[in-house]
């Protein structure tokens, strides 16, 4: 399963301008308030001229690409207005002039930077979980929705009430006096039935509406009774069901407004589960398997062979070695890996027993060096400088 689907469209683009000089800008925005909404402009504005005054000895060319690509930026700002769940911004402008827009759901510096290729590294742990779908699952309604980057889209609406009417009494009502016996109410009997067989395709239908809606990827936050959630996870197929997450807090009752930050601190929770399983998994299995490697260097070159599939990298080391870590990254990307930054919260033993970095390979490395194969070591593909 491919988890950084949100990545796609920006590693698209950064593939395609590797070679192209870029301006990348970052923005935090701490409230919708127009005086600060000014107060950021004015951080971009004075970060943007930083760089113009690194490019005074730059070549004519240069510097007239900058100030296009600078102008796009300032159209760029007017634009922009506040949406729920996003706290950051970041826009990228192409001397070729293609430009993409990025929204944030995490924490992100204001920043300005102008050179060959994409600054990919900023957004890595400020990306919006991917696409999920949130499901608020009872006994006889059920809510769908598709959160994406923050915003909440209703799917489907299952609003299914079991209707059991009277029996009746030789085919028509039953007489004055007439009563269903001391030995048992056949006809309660029935009508409890035609409710756990009303409910069991509520149930049934709602899980289908679910699987459909996730397809092969999308993960899938689950709310509502207990019961009912149960029972529905139980009708999932396999691989649908791996990837839910119940979120207890999410129930009939909860408005929807409030929906976005439950599901996302659901999925928070389960990204990092996930994290903690595949690093464990590579420190334990990496002296038999082969396929963990460790430290900057090694998993640098593993990058540069284009044989990291997955790369785990602390929040604390991209902070301290920014550089090296942006080229690894695009190094991981470009080549079709999977890129995720653990946030200082859970990167201890991502710092304490592997470096600050850690990387799953596409074949196994030596179980006695962690260094890549002979037939891989001059195997080289540069990334975005």
């Amino acid at each position: 399963m491919r988890e950084l689907a949100p990545y796609a469209t920006l590693v698209e683009f950064a593939r395609e301008h590797r070679e192209h000089h870029t301006l990348s800008v970052y923005a935090h925005v701490t409230t919708h308030d127009p005086a600060s909404r000014r107060q950021w402009h004015v951080e971009i504005r004075k970060a943007m001229s930083r760089e113009r005054d690194a490019l005074a000895r730059a070549a004519v060319w240069e510097r007239t690409a900058f100030e296009a690509c600078a102008l796009r930026i300032e159209a760029a700002l007017a634009q922009t207005t506040p949406v729920h769940g996003v706290t950051g911004w970041a826009w990228f402008v192409s001397e070729d002039g293609r430009a993409l827009t990025q929204p944030l759901a995490g924490f992100v510096e204001t920043s300005v930077s102008w050179r060959r290729g994409v600054r990919i590294l900023p957004c890595l742990g400020a990306i919006a979980h991917a696409p999920a779908i949130v499901a608020i699952v009872d006994r006889e309604r059920s809510r769908i929705y598709q959160l994406a980057e923050g915003q909440l889209t209703t799917l489907h609406t299952l609003d299914d009430h079991a209707e059991v009417e009277p029996g009746s009494h030789m085919g028509t009502s039953p007489r004055q006096g007439f009563h269903p016996g001391t030995r048992g109410e056949t006809q309660r009997d029935g009508a409890q039935r035609r409710v756990r067989e009303h409910n069991r395709r509520h149930v049934d239908a709602a899980a289908q509406q679910i699987a459909t809606a996730a397809g092969g990827e999308q993960d899938v936050v689950l709310g509502g009774s207990l019961g009912t959630r149960a029972l529905v996870i139980e009708a999932l197929p396999a691989p649908v069901a791996a990837r839910v997450v119940v979120a207890g807090t999410l129930t009939a009752s909860t408005p929807e407004p409030e929906i976005p930050a439950l599901a996302t601190g659901a999925l928070a929770a389960m990204a990092s589960a996930r994290r903690r399983e595949l690093l464990h998994t590579l420190l334990d299995g990496a002296p038999h398997a082969g396929h963990g490697v460790f430290g900057l260097a090694t998993v640098t070159a593993g990058a540069h062979a284009g044989a990291v599939d997955r790369l785990l990298v602390s929040a604390t080391l991209a902070a301290h070695q920014g550089d090296a870590v942006e080229a690894v990254v695009q190094a991981v990307l470009l080549n079709g890996g999977d890129v995720e930054i653990v946030p200082q919260s859970d990167a201890g033993p991502l710092d304490a027993h592997a470096g600050g970095v850690a990387a799953r390979m596409r074949f196994a490395a030596s179980p006695e060096s962690g260094e890549l194969p002979p037939a891989f070591a001059n195997r080289t593909v540069q990334p975005t400088a």
